[in-house]
């Protein structure tokens, strides 16, 4: 799942979801928007936080698709 889809299913504002992280919003939004690297140890950890429903495979996917070193 999409991180934005699941913040809308979750009716989740996107400082809850950096709060939840423990980041900025600032750097959530440059990871979901591709202009940040988002660090593996990350990813991993969106994944824990949202019980798996968004993958560290669908980020690191998106990420070798659009050529952006992760």
């Amino acid at each position: 799942m999409d991180i934005r889809a699941y913040l809308k299913s979750e009716n989740m504002t996107l400082s809850s979801f950096a709060a939840r992280l423990g980041c900025s919003v600032t750097t959530l939004h440059g990871y979901i928007s591709g202009r940040r690297n988002i660090p593996l140890r990350v990813v991993g950890e969106i994944e824990k936080v949202t019980n798996g429903q968004v993958k560290a495979a669908d980020w690191l996917a998106r990420y070798k698709n659009e050529g952006i070193a992760a």
